[in-house]
């Protein structure tokens, strides 16, 4: 996307100042990424950047977590008003990152009981809220984050972890990022297409159409490059660790 306003600015947004660093990196600037949707993995590469101390020590993770969602809290109490560099890392969005951890302790703490009850409270919960949440002129994020994050409580415990999904919810889950990535351009490209031969029917069913289209296409991005990448990135990794284990045994002394 980089590239490509790069070379055609008059395609979307041309006077815009596009961030490289955001775009290549997904790493926080002034100036936001080429890819719109993007500007979401740049919270998620603040959160794992925090969480990378997880492998020095679990009680420096857990005090800078704190640490950081008071300051979060506090900053935006105050409504101080931060660069969008900054804002990337103080802003309210990234509790939802802290509220994911406290949900996989509890998790913990409950799976080996017998949660039917919290299973079903928490999905007739999460339910409720993200349903009253969406029929609301103005929903509120607070509440959104509160609603997935009980239905996604839910579905992690053994009640649920033991229905089988139906073959395409698994490949439409293990295609969500690709889905996620595409579907922002792919639709500006369809509506566009969609204005010019006239809007043959109803705006419903053009909806429901371009919607399917743009998923198509996610489909299609995720089978022929992010499958092939990962599988790629695992086996680079797989054989430099045997040869790092190969040549360390080769190096021990006989015995």
């Amino acid at each position: 996307m980089l590239l490509f306003y790069s070379l055609f600015p008059v395609v979307s947004a041309g006077d815009r100042n596009i961030g490289v660093v955001s775009s290549l990196f997904l790493w926080p600037s002034n100036n936001p990424p080429a890819l719109s949707v993007a500007w979401t993995l740049i919270h998620e590469m603040v959160f794992y950047t925090i969480f990378s101390f997880f492998f020095l020590s679990r009680r420096l993770l857990n005090f800078l977590l704190i640490l950081w969602g008071v300051t979060i809290v506090t900053l935006h109490l105050a409504d101080v008003d931060f660069p969008r560099a900054v804002n990337y890392v103080m802003s309210p969005l990234n509790l939802d990152f802290i509220l994911g951890i406290c949900i996989f302790h509890v998790r913990e703490m409950l799976a080996r009981s017998k949660a039917d009850y919290v299973t079903t409270g928490a999905l007739i919960i999460g339910v409720a809220i993200v349903w009253w949440n969406a029929s609301t002129w103005v929903p509120s994020r607070v509440l959104a984050s509160i609603g997935f994050g009980l239905l996604l409580f839910a579905v992690t415990l053994p009640p649920i972890q033991k229905i089988t999904a139906p073959r395409v919810l698994t490949i439409l889950g293990s295609a969500s990022y690709s889905i996620y990535l595409v579907h922002n351009p792919a639709l500006s490209a369809l509506a566009r297409i969609w204005t010019r031969i006239g809007e043959p029917l109803s705006p419903g069913i053009g909806y429901a159409f371009l919607s399917l289209l743009a998923i198509t296409m996610g489909l299609l991005y995720w089978w022929t490059y992010e499958q092939p990448a990962v599988a790629w990135v695992k086996s680079m990794a797989t054989g430099r660790s045997g040869m790092k284990e190969r040549k360390r045994l080769l190096e021990l002394p006989n015995s």
